[in-house]
């Protein structure tokens, strides 16, 4: 991770605040802003239902719940350096043309290459080809994608169905309408329903003007470090020697902003029965797949991140709809309800806290700050909680894995001690003729000294491979280097930061998600993530070209020509695991 992102200044004030105020003041601070919040919903009242008038029906009623009036007011008196995005929101969100550019983003053109007048011309006929060649989809995919239609129907966001373009065409009062397909996937336990605005050239009717500006998970945890300074350096304040921290979370992202009325026939939603006729549904919210509300929402979310920071002094990050916030912990529980007050009050629906269940928690623990020891876990605990099972004895031996594995797995710890270095580590295979090669190489840039090993994976090893899965066995080969090192590196790599170089997509892919559906190579990530529960480093795991990955000399025997390029003194014999043998 990258711990020396700056902080936005947002953010800094509000620490500065919380170390430099009594404690009663900063709580007396938000209690007197969150009434001030109430106060003024009840004064803006009036203008708040004649806004709401003046919208249309399908505005009203993915908005008719949010008190915009407020939300403007409070981000003026609070000086907020994007207004315009008041605007956006009170009028409805274009789906095509050029937005304005905001001063507080880094300005980053990327024009359309059709326009609007060109996508209503070629409507009828990308209709009739989008209409007649259904996707394909595995038959459990129909059912969850009209329930997601359905609800969105329930909540307003769609209005339908229809089951002819005649109707849509009734409906919307002209034939110049575009249709884009919708289909559905499944992520973990739940099927998200994704709007193809690229196939219909929807998305290249739009042009961004802005770079987005996202708080990642380096941001948290340079939020984390500076907190950490900030404890040390006040070691008189008991009060704020234990944080604790919480994701928010906004229910439903996108669904929440309209709009432009005069732009939903430019994306009316289309699906398909199982038996291959047409639905229709016509959006009154924007859809998942659209450029242009990627770049409205990310607005509109670092707006309430905004107010969240400074009414209630909160030490938080904005990444699209989910807000980690980190708060002494003596404060938890009574600024978690100010949280929710203050959004009840603009409108916004989110997720509280207690909502969440067991999954939930389990793609949590599986996420980075815990490393990636769980991660394995993961679909074997997703297949039984959504109707698989695992009997009888395997059972008994993946919840006792489980248990052990949550007892043992320590919690990521960001150390102000640790080492900014960051360390790269290229591995490679080959299998050529019966030789199984294997190479790495270690490069140091803060050192200039690196190290180079080369060997040949065992031939018992090789053998049972072979059982296995025949004679491709590149793939397990490239994944057997990768852990061979990452077990024979682990007290230098403790605590250190580490890109780990592979050419193989099959290994790079595996360790990032946890996961193989290959036996032999599932065996070899698990290894791989437990090494994490003793000895966690800062990892990342990217891909390099074969041709320009310095561990294919050494996997080929010609280690001796790579030493001078990795700082290396003398060429070492590959480490392998007797375990695997």
């Amino acid at each position: 991770m990258d711990t020396q992102n700056p902080l936005a200044k947002v953010t800094s004030d509000v620490l500065d605040t919380i170390f430099g105020q009594e404690p009663r003041f900063v709580r007396l601070k938000r209690k007197t802003n969150l009434l001030k919040a109430q106060l003024l919903a009840k004064r803006l009242a009036p203008r708040e239902r004649a806004l709401r008038d003046s919208w249309s029906d399908g505005m009203k009623k993915v908005l008719g719940s949010k008190n915009l009036i407020l939300w403007e007011t409070l981000l003026r008196q609070e000086g907020y350096d994007d207004l315009e995005v008041i605007h956006l929101m009170k009028r409805g969100v274009p789906l095509v043309g050029t937005p304005d550019t905001p001063s507080c983003y880094e300005a980053k053109l990327t024009p359309a290459t059709i326009t609007e007048a060109q996508l209503r011309d070629s409507a009828k006929w990308r209709r009739k080809a989008l209409a007649s060649k259904p996707l394909a989809m595995s038959d459990d995919c129909f059912g969850p994608l009209e329930d997601a239609c359905q609800e969105e129907l329930d909540k307003g966001s769609l209005e339908g169905p229809f089951h002819s373009e005649e109707e849509v065409t009734r409906f919307l009062g002209h034939d110049r309408w575009c249709c884009i397909r919708r289909f559905i996937i499944q992520q973990g336990d739940k099927y998200r329903p994704i709007d193809d605005c690229c196939e219909c050239q929807l998305n290249e009717g739009y042009s961004s003007t802005f770079k987005l500006r996202l708080q990642d998970a380096d941001y948290f945890a340079c939020l984390a470090m500076d907190v950490c300074r900030r404890v040390v350096s006040n070691p008189s304040r008991q009060d704020l020697k234990g944080w604790s921290g919480k994701c928010l979370d906004l229910s439903r992202a996108y669904k929440q902003l309209a709009i432009l009325p005069v732009h939903v026939d430019l994306a009316v939603c289309l699906t398909h029965t199982k038996e291959g006729k047409p639905v229709y549904y016509v959006p009154n919210s924007l859809m998942f797949g659209s450029n242009a509300a990627v770049y409205a929402f990310n607005r509109v979310s670092r707006s309430i991140h905004f107010l969240l920071s400074r009414l209630l002094i909160l030490p938080m990050s904005c990444f699209y709809d989910d807000f980690p916030i980190l708060i002494p912990t003596g404060e938890a529980d009574e600024v978690d309800g100010m949280i929710s007050e203050l959004l009840d009050i603009l409108g916004w629906e989110h997720k509280r806290t207690g909502a969440q269940v067991l999954l939930g928690l389990l793609n949590f623990a599986c996420g980075y700050y815990h490393g990636r020891a769980l991660r394995y876990l993961c679909k074997d605990l997703i297949t039984v909680v959504t109707g698989g099972s695992l009997d009888g004895r395997a059972l008994q031996v993946f919840c006792d894995e489980v248990k052990q594995t949550l007892q043992n797995t320590p919690p990521r710890v960001l150390k102000l001690s640790s080492s900014q270095e960051v360390v790269h580590l290229y591995v490679d295979g080959s299998w050529e003729d019966g030789f199984a090669g294997i190479g790495a190489v270690l490069i140091n840039p803060a050192t200039g000294v690196g190290r180079v090993w080369q060997g040949v994976v065992p031939s018992a090893i090789i053998s049972r491979w072979k059982r296995d899965v025949s004679e491709f066995l590149i793939c397990q080969i490239e994944l057997y280097a990768a852990l061979c090192m990452r077990v024979h590196l682990a007290d230098f790599l403790y605590d250190r930061k580490l890109i780990l170089w592979t050419d193989n997509d099959a290994t790079g892919q595996c360790l990032v998600k946890g996961r193989s559906p290959s036996p032999s190579m599932q065996v070899m990530v698990k290894c791989f993530g437990r090494a994490d529960i003793k000895q966690p480093c800062y990892l990342w795991i990217d891909r390099i070209p074969s041709s320009s990955n310095p561990a294919d000399a050494p996997s080929r025997g010609e280690g001796e020509s790579v030493l001078k390029l990795a700082g290396a003194s003398r060429l070492e014999s590959f480490p392998t695991l007797a375990s695997f043998e």
